[in-house]
Protein backbone atom coordinates (compact mmCIF):
# COMPACT_ATOMS: atom_id res chain seq x y z
CA UNK A 1 0.00 0.00 0.00
CA UNK A 2 0.83 3.45 -1.16
CA UNK A 3 0.38 6.64 0.79
CA UNK A 4 2.49 9.93 0.75
CA UNK A 5 3.41 10.57 4.37
CA UNK A 6 3.29 14.80 6.00
CA UNK A 7 4.77 15.09 9.11
CA UNK A 8 6.79 17.10 11.20
CA UNK A 9 9.86 16.15 13.39
CA UNK A 10 10.45 17.40 16.60
CA UNK A 11 13.25 16.71 19.02
CA UNK A 12 12.27 17.54 22.73
CA UNK A 13 14.12 18.52 25.76
CA UNK A 14 13.69 15.62 28.06
CA UNK A 15 12.63 17.70 31.20
CA UNK A 16 9.82 19.49 28.55
CA UNK A 17 7.78 16.41 27.60
CA UNK A 18 5.88 16.03 30.92
CA UNK A 19 4.34 19.58 30.01
CA UNK A 20 3.71 19.03 25.81
CA UNK A 21 1.63 15.68 27.39
CA UNK A 22 -0.28 17.89 29.28
CA UNK A 23 -1.28 20.39 26.15
CA UNK A 24 -1.84 17.39 24.04
CA UNK A 25 -4.20 16.34 27.08
CA UNK A 26 -6.27 19.28 26.74
CA UNK A 27 -7.16 19.15 23.14
CA UNK A 28 -9.88 16.47 22.10
CA UNK A 29 -7.93 12.88 21.76
CA UNK A 30 -7.79 9.06 21.52
CA UNK A 31 -4.87 7.88 23.15
CA UNK A 32 -2.70 4.88 22.43
CA UNK A 33 -0.86 3.18 25.22
CA UNK A 34 2.92 2.87 24.85
CA UNK A 35 3.97 -0.21 22.87
CA UNK A 36 7.95 -0.95 22.10
CA UNK A 37 8.74 -0.67 19.01
CA UNK A 38 11.85 -2.65 17.13
CA UNK A 39 13.42 -1.28 13.61
CA UNK A 40 15.82 -3.15 11.39
CA UNK A 41 17.20 -1.26 8.89
CA UNK A 42 19.02 -2.45 6.07
CA UNK A 43 21.53 -1.52 3.47
CA UNK A 44 24.44 -3.23 1.19
CA UNK A 45 27.61 -2.61 1.59
CA UNK A 46 28.00 -0.18 -1.05
CA UNK A 47 24.66 1.98 -0.04
CA UNK A 48 22.63 1.12 -2.89
CA UNK A 49 19.50 1.58 -0.85
CA UNK A 50 21.12 5.31 0.83
CA UNK A 51 22.23 5.73 -3.57
CA UNK A 52 18.60 5.61 -4.87
CA UNK A 53 17.14 7.56 -1.91
CA UNK A 54 15.55 5.14 -0.34
CA UNK A 55 14.93 3.67 3.12
CA UNK A 56 14.41 0.33 4.03
CA UNK A 57 13.69 -1.52 7.09
CA UNK A 58 11.03 -4.34 8.82
CA UNK A 59 9.45 -3.07 12.04
CA UNK A 60 8.21 -5.11 14.80
CA UNK A 61 5.47 -4.94 17.38
CA UNK A 62 4.03 -7.49 19.31
CA UNK A 63 5.41 -10.27 16.86
CA UNK A 64 3.76 -8.50 14.51
CA UNK A 65 5.84 -7.38 11.45
CA UNK A 66 5.97 -4.94 8.99
CA UNK A 67 8.12 -4.03 5.95
CA UNK A 68 8.47 -0.22 4.52
CA UNK A 69 10.19 1.47 2.12
CA UNK A 70 10.59 5.40 1.93
CA UNK A 71 11.11 6.61 -1.87
CA UNK A 72 12.56 10.24 -2.49
CA UNK A 73 10.51 13.17 -1.21
CA UNK A 74 11.10 16.45 0.09
CA UNK A 75 11.60 17.97 3.61
CA UNK A 76 11.42 21.85 3.94
CA UNK A 77 12.39 23.04 7.29
CA UNK A 78 11.05 19.64 9.61
CA UNK A 79 8.18 19.41 7.21
CA UNK A 80 8.77 15.70 5.88
CA UNK A 81 6.65 14.61 2.69
CA UNK A 82 7.86 11.43 1.57
CA UNK A 83 5.89 8.41 -0.45
CA UNK A 84 6.39 4.83 1.34
CA UNK A 85 4.92 1.52 0.86
CA UNK A 86 4.13 -0.94 3.49
CA UNK A 87 4.27 -4.42 3.65
CA UNK A 88 2.67 -6.94 6.51
CA UNK A 89 5.33 -9.87 6.95
CA UNK A 90 4.92 -13.41 8.73
CA UNK A 91 8.15 -12.94 10.01
CA UNK A 92 11.38 -10.73 10.06
CA UNK A 93 12.74 -11.81 6.92
CA UNK A 94 13.19 -9.25 3.58
CA UNK A 95 10.23 -9.87 0.59
CA UNK A 96 11.57 -7.48 -1.72
CA UNK A 97 9.01 -8.81 -4.44
CA UNK A 98 6.04 -7.41 -2.69
CA UNK A 99 6.34 -4.21 -3.12
CA UNK A 100 5.36 -2.45 -5.94
CA UNK A 101 7.80 -3.04 -9.15
CA UNK A 102 7.43 0.19 -10.11
CA UNK A 103 9.31 1.64 -6.98
CA UNK A 104 12.45 -0.01 -8.40
CA UNK A 105 15.32 1.48 -10.70
CA UNK A 106 14.78 -0.34 -14.44
CA UNK A 107 16.14 -3.69 -14.14
CA UNK A 108 16.98 -4.06 -10.96
CA UNK A 109 17.19 -7.67 -9.80
CA UNK A 110 15.42 -8.36 -6.36
CA UNK A 111 16.61 -11.92 -5.41
CA UNK A 112 20.09 -10.68 -5.75
CA UNK A 113 19.32 -7.10 -3.82
CA UNK A 114 17.89 -9.53 -1.25
CA UNK A 115 21.05 -11.53 -0.95
CA UNK A 116 23.13 -8.29 -0.57
CA UNK A 117 21.19 -6.48 2.50
CA UNK A 118 22.01 -6.58 5.78
CA UNK A 119 20.97 -5.17 9.04
CA UNK A 120 22.89 -1.91 9.15
CA UNK A 121 21.39 -0.61 12.72
CA UNK A 122 18.60 -0.90 14.51
CA UNK A 123 16.17 1.56 16.34
CA UNK A 124 14.38 0.35 19.79
CA UNK A 125 11.65 2.50 21.32
CA UNK A 126 8.77 2.92 23.09
CA UNK A 127 5.68 4.70 21.43
CA UNK A 128 2.70 6.60 22.87
CA UNK A 129 0.43 8.04 20.12
CA UNK A 130 -2.05 10.55 20.69
CA UNK A 131 -5.03 11.22 17.38
CA UNK A 132 -5.94 14.39 18.20
CA UNK A 133 -8.62 16.26 17.06
CA UNK A 134 -7.21 20.62 15.98
CA UNK A 135 -9.15 22.83 14.05
CA UNK A 136 -10.41 21.55 10.89
CA UNK A 137 -7.87 18.62 11.09
CA UNK A 138 -7.13 15.03 12.35
CA UNK A 139 -3.38 14.94 13.01
CA UNK A 140 -1.59 11.75 14.85
CA UNK A 141 0.85 12.84 17.61
CA UNK A 142 3.81 10.21 18.16
CA UNK A 143 6.25 10.54 21.18
CA UNK A 144 8.85 7.76 20.71
CA UNK A 145 11.71 7.39 23.57
CA UNK A 146 14.63 5.24 23.10
CA UNK A 147 17.65 4.81 21.37
CA UNK A 148 19.44 4.33 17.84
CA UNK A 149 21.98 2.00 17.73
CA UNK A 150 24.81 0.33 15.59
CA UNK A 151 27.48 -2.13 16.71
CA UNK A 152 30.01 1.08 18.32
CA UNK A 153 27.68 3.78 18.81
CA UNK A 154 24.12 5.05 20.42
CA UNK A 155 22.26 8.03 20.29
CA UNK A 156 18.78 8.83 22.43
CA UNK A 157 15.60 9.11 20.96
CA UNK A 158 13.40 11.61 22.58
CA UNK A 159 10.80 13.08 19.82
CA UNK A 160 8.15 13.96 18.76
CA UNK A 161 5.98 13.62 15.40
CA UNK A 162 3.24 15.06 13.64
CA UNK A 163 1.74 13.42 10.88
CA UNK A 164 -1.65 14.42 9.25
CA UNK A 165 -4.16 12.16 8.87
CA UNK A 166 -6.75 14.17 7.93
CA UNK A 167 -7.05 18.13 6.64
CA UNK A 168 -5.00 20.74 6.32
CA UNK A 169 -1.04 20.81 6.62
CA UNK A 170 -1.63 24.45 8.18
CA UNK A 171 -3.47 22.90 11.12
CA UNK A 172 -0.15 20.69 11.56
CA UNK A 173 1.83 24.02 12.29
CA UNK A 174 -0.14 25.73 14.04
CA UNK A 175 -0.54 22.18 16.60
CA UNK A 176 3.27 22.23 16.58
CA UNK A 177 3.35 25.49 17.32
CA UNK A 178 0.27 24.85 20.20
CA UNK A 179 2.51 22.66 21.50
CA UNK A 180 5.74 24.63 21.60
CA UNK A 181 4.46 27.29 23.40
CA UNK A 182 6.64 27.11 26.30
CA UNK A 183 9.61 25.84 24.42
CA UNK A 184 11.47 22.56 24.73
CA UNK A 185 10.96 21.43 21.13
CA UNK A 186 12.98 21.81 18.42
CA UNK A 187 12.42 21.13 14.47
CA UNK A 188 14.19 18.33 13.22
CA UNK A 189 15.14 17.80 9.59
CA UNK A 190 16.84 14.22 10.10
CA UNK A 191 15.33 11.13 10.05
CA UNK A 192 15.64 8.21 12.33
CA UNK A 193 17.03 6.40 9.59
CA UNK A 194 19.23 9.77 8.55
CA UNK A 195 20.86 9.49 12.22
CA UNK A 196 21.40 5.23 11.84
CA UNK A 197 23.60 6.09 8.67
CA UNK A 198 25.36 8.74 10.27
CA UNK A 199 26.37 6.23 12.98
CA UNK A 200 27.21 3.37 11.06
CA UNK A 201 29.37 5.49 8.94
CA UNK A 202 31.52 5.93 12.21
CA UNK A 203 29.86 9.64 12.75
CA UNK A 204 31.78 12.00 10.00
CA UNK A 205 30.91 15.35 10.28
CA UNK A 206 27.53 16.32 8.62
CA UNK A 207 27.77 18.60 4.99
CA UNK A 208 26.49 22.17 5.35
CA UNK A 209 23.73 23.41 2.67
CA UNK A 210 25.37 25.93 -0.28
CA UNK A 211 23.11 29.10 -1.13
CA UNK A 212 22.70 29.00 -4.34
CA UNK A 213 20.46 31.95 -5.26
CA UNK A 214 19.28 31.95 -9.11
CA UNK A 215 18.18 35.14 -10.61
CA UNK A 216 15.07 33.09 -12.34
CA UNK A 217 14.34 31.91 -8.46
CA UNK A 218 11.06 32.97 -7.54
CA UNK A 219 11.07 34.51 -3.36
CA UNK A 220 9.79 30.97 -2.32
CA UNK A 221 12.23 28.90 -4.01
CA UNK A 222 15.16 31.29 -2.75
CA UNK A 223 13.06 31.17 0.64
CA UNK A 224 13.41 27.21 0.81
CA UNK A 225 16.82 27.17 0.25
CA UNK A 226 17.58 29.61 3.08
CA UNK A 227 15.37 27.35 5.19
CA UNK A 228 17.54 24.06 4.39
CA UNK A 229 20.42 25.51 4.53
CA UNK A 230 19.91 27.08 8.20
CA UNK A 231 18.60 23.73 9.01
CA UNK A 232 21.68 21.82 7.78
CA UNK A 233 23.82 24.12 9.55
CA UNK A 234 21.62 23.35 12.68
CA UNK A 235 21.91 19.73 12.59
CA UNK A 236 25.67 20.04 11.75
CA UNK A 237 26.03 22.22 15.07
CA UNK A 238 24.22 19.54 16.98
CA UNK A 239 26.08 16.25 15.45
CA UNK A 240 29.67 17.50 14.29
CA UNK A 241 32.32 16.94 16.93
CA UNK A 242 34.05 20.51 15.61
CA UNK A 243 32.25 23.61 15.21
CA UNK A 244 31.09 24.07 11.43
CA UNK A 245 32.89 26.74 9.79
CA UNK A 246 30.01 29.48 9.79
CA UNK A 247 28.07 29.94 13.57
CA UNK A 248 24.25 30.15 13.34
CA UNK A 249 24.58 34.55 14.00
CA UNK A 250 26.46 34.26 11.00
CA UNK A 251 24.12 33.09 9.23
CA UNK A 252 20.95 34.97 10.15
CA UNK A 253 22.65 38.33 9.64
CA UNK A 254 23.02 36.74 5.84
CA UNK A 255 19.85 35.84 5.93
CA UNK A 256 18.37 38.96 7.29
CA UNK A 257 19.84 41.16 4.61
CA UNK A 258 17.86 38.60 1.73
CA UNK A 259 15.09 38.97 3.58
CA UNK A 260 15.14 42.97 4.14
CA UNK A 261 15.46 42.74 -0.18
CA UNK A 262 12.35 41.45 -0.74
CA UNK A 263 9.04 43.00 -1.13
CA UNK A 264 6.86 40.23 -0.83
CA UNK A 265 7.87 38.50 2.46
CA UNK A 266 4.71 38.48 4.71
CA UNK A 267 5.56 41.50 7.44
CA UNK A 268 4.26 38.30 9.96
CA UNK A 269 7.72 36.22 8.65
CA UNK A 270 9.66 39.52 9.81
CA UNK A 271 8.34 40.39 12.99
CA UNK A 272 9.16 36.74 13.86
CA UNK A 273 12.67 37.22 12.53
CA UNK A 274 13.40 40.14 14.20
CA UNK A 275 11.74 38.28 17.65
CA UNK A 276 15.18 36.10 17.62
CA UNK A 277 17.45 38.83 18.18
CA UNK A 278 17.89 37.70 22.10
CA UNK A 279 18.64 34.55 21.03
CA UNK A 280 22.78 34.19 21.44
CA UNK A 281 22.87 30.33 20.05
CA UNK A 282 25.68 29.84 22.32
CA UNK A 283 24.27 27.22 24.36
CA UNK A 284 21.56 24.36 22.84
CA UNK A 285 19.15 25.48 24.96
CA UNK A 286 18.62 28.69 22.45
CA UNK A 287 17.63 26.05 19.52
CA UNK A 288 14.92 24.94 22.09
CA UNK A 289 13.16 28.38 22.44
CA UNK A 290 9.49 28.90 21.61
CA UNK A 291 10.74 31.87 19.21
CA UNK A 292 13.29 29.55 17.13
CA UNK A 293 10.45 27.49 16.22
CA UNK A 294 7.84 30.04 16.02
CA UNK A 295 10.24 31.60 13.10
CA UNK A 296 10.60 28.34 11.06
CA UNK A 297 7.15 27.40 11.69
CA UNK A 298 6.01 31.04 10.45
CA UNK A 299 8.67 30.82 7.69
CA UNK A 300 6.79 26.93 6.60
CA UNK A 301 2.80 28.11 6.77
CA UNK A 302 3.96 31.25 4.07
CA UNK A 303 5.54 29.07 1.74
CA UNK A 304 2.15 26.31 2.23
CA UNK A 305 0.24 29.78 1.72
CA UNK A 306 1.53 30.12 -1.59
CA UNK A 307 2.18 26.53 -2.99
Amino acid sequence: MSQLETELKMSAIPAAIPHIIQRILSLPHQHSAPKKLTNLYFETTDNQIRRWNMGLRIRGVDERYEMTIKTAGKVVAGLHQRPEYNVELAQPKLELARFPAEIWPENTDLAQLETQLDVLFNTDFYREIWLVDFQDSQIEVVLDKGAIRTHQYELPIEEFELELKKGHVSDVIALAAYLGEKGGLRLASRSKAARGYYLAKDKPDLSLSVVNLSPSDTTAQQLTKWLSAIQALEEAIFANPTPPTITMPAMLALFSDWCKKQSDLPESMQQSLNGISPLTFTTATDYYHVLWLNFKLSSMAWLLSIA
